[in-house]
């Protein structure tokens, strides 16, 4: 059973058995009850899952340690491929995607769904696609049962599996404030998952033939050539069903793992402060390893550094500030949970960020953007408390 499919089923299992081993009244689990939970938890992709819940909670180390124990390993490098990539330059992504976008109706961008980091990356090119006419942002992990949402505004938990994680509920949020309408892609069980993508894609042109279209997918999606070990995937066959050549951008190739020794080692040679693509004297994007072109373009992300124990990236979107919550307002006990919802949306709004605040003398910030905020703390004991903050811009 191929991958793509596979993550779509850890997502519908992990409901189930986590509504009945956790607390039942949060999305959001402190890390003794994760590894509670983990500990009796006999299923093949448990760790999957545990990285998932962690990823929710802004833990970024903890999150790649554990999805590499399950996905370790790397691929080599030969004296080939180190040639091959000395062709080329790197230049800064998110202005280069800006400047080839004008030519393409449809850009496929993928996501790890446990790296937070590629979500922020593609609210980065929202305002700069819309100036391009980018009306659409499709989304695999948004649901159909959601009808409320551009009404609303922001994403509530049942607007989709993923959409807990912080970061995906700004890039939806963010989506419908610039004035994106959104679409839902994902198979509902009627087909090949890879083809139904396709073809709920296509609908979205046969409704609008002049459409300009953001996608935001999962992993192997994004490939439009032949995948290593399946056949076509959704980026593909949406290529044939329509005629349309996408721009698909992978992302999540060449990003950070847990050690340096886990990650590709061409990502390993790359040493920028910011996320960047590699382009040749006649302006050829690097897109990985020579001849196999199964998609257009990599992003080579940078990586983290970190600001008193967060990492720097988590203020990269939409104009958010690091804010410290006073200590002596705390009445909880340590550690806790912090979730920062916006005071004018609804208690199961997803947060703009979820914190866990140690037995640290200093306490760790907050990345909020401007606004009003409803602060919930809870700590391993179940005590809860409420508190307001403002952050002012």
């Amino acid at each position: 059973m191929k991958y793509a499919f596979l993550h779509l089923l850890f997502g519908l299992c992990l409901i189930g058995p986590l509504a009945a081993q956790l607390p039942t009244n949060t999305t959001y689990y402190l890390p003794s009850e994760i590894e509670a939970w983990r500990q009796q938890d006999t299923t093949p992709w448990k760790d999957q899952r545990v990285a998932w819940l962690y990823s929710y909670i802004g833990e970024y180390r903890q999150t790649l340690k554990i999805w590499d124990t399950v996905n370790g390993g790397r691929r080599s490098m030969t004296p080939a491929d180190s040639a091959w990539f000395a062709r080329f330059q790197p230049q800064d992504a998110l202005s280069y995607i800006e400047s080839v976008a004008s030519g393409h109706q449809i850009i496929i961008l993928n996501e790890a769904h446990h790296q937070p980091r590629h979500r922020v990356f593609t609210t980065q090119l929202l305002q700069a696609l819309y100036q391009q006419g980018f009306r659409y942002l499709a989304l695999e992990d948004l649901g159909a049962t959601d009808t409320l949402l551009p009404q609303r505004g922001y994403p509530v938990r049942k607007t989709g599996f993923y959409m807990a994680e912080p970061r995906f509920g700004n890039l939806v949020r963010q989506a419908l404030a610039i004035g994106y309408t959104l679409w839902p892609y994902e198979a509902r069980g009627n087909g090949e998952r890879e083809q139904e993508q396709a073809q709920n894609l296509k609908k979205l042109f046969e409704q609008d033939k002049n459409a300009k279209v953001l996608v935001h997918c999962g992993f192997d999606h994004v490939i439009e050539g032949v995948h290593d070990y399946w056949g076509k995937a959704m980026a593909g066959w949406f290529k044939e069903f329509t005629g349309i050549d996408p721009l698909t951008i992978n992302q999540t190739n060449m990003t950070e793992r847990s050690t340096e020794r886990r990650s590709d080692p061409h990502w390993q040679k790359v040493q920028l402060p910011y996320s960047a693509v590699f382009v040749d004297s006649l302006q050829q994007p690097f897109n990985g390893l020579q001849g196999k072109n199964q998609f257009d373009l990599v992003v080579f992300h940078p990586r983290t550094t970190w600001v008193e124990g967060r990492p720097d990236w988590l203020v990269s979107d939409s104009g958010k500030k690091w804010v410290r919550l006073p200590k002596r307002k705390i009445r909880v006990g340590l550690p806790c949970l912090v979730e920062a919802r916006l005071s004018r949306e609804s208690a199961d709004a997803i947060p703009v960020d979820v914190l866990l605040l140690q037995n640290d003398a200093e306490l760790a910030p907050l990345a909020l953007f401007p606004g009003s905020y409803t602060l919930l703390l809870r700590d391993a004991h179940h005590n809860s408390q409420q508190l307001r903050l403002k952050v002012r811009p």
